[in-house]
């Protein structure tokens, strides 16, 4: 009996210190900027003569914590394989291969004008009118 309490007081501290560990170490950096699809909204995309696709986009952001934070953006467009040849485009500073880095207020909201540039596809067509589902967001 005393083998079975002290087996199960031993996992419970594990996990509590599992949880602990989750919530302050990766929690925090994880979740304090969130793309808000339902606020986002998708203009247009162009198709230019280098082999580009251009998907321009008012992306919005909330940042849950308490700094200002830097950051940049890449869209999952997988569902537009075929338009694009990957499945990520980015989001470049100018006609340059550096990434454009936004800069947003502790806990705030903003929509930022965005272009998403990924290598173009055989496709001339996108399969819906909505913006990126899913916007991975660096922190710097």
């Amino acid at each position: 009996m005393k083998r079975k309490y002290l087996v199960f007081s031993s996992l419970l501290i594990i996990l509590l210190l599992v949880v602990a560990l989750e919530v302050t170490h990766f929690g925090g950096k994880q979740r304090e900027l969130v793309y808000v699809y339902d606020e986002s909204i998708f203009h247009e995309f162009t198709i230019d003569d280098s082999g580009y696709v251009t998907f321009r986009c008012d992306i919005t952001i909330r940042n849950r914590s308490k700094t200002e934070v830097k950051f940049y953006m890449t869209a999952d467009v997988t569902k537009d394989i075929g338009l694009t040849k990957g499945k990520f485009a980015y989001s470049f500073e100018g006609e340059s291969q550096n990434y454009k880095v936004y800069t947003i207020a502790p806990n705030s909201k903003q929509t930022y004008p965005v272009e998403f540039t990924a290598l173009s596809g055989d496709k001339k067509t996108k399969k819906d009118r909505l913006p990126p589902k899913e916007v991975i967001l660096t922190s710097l």
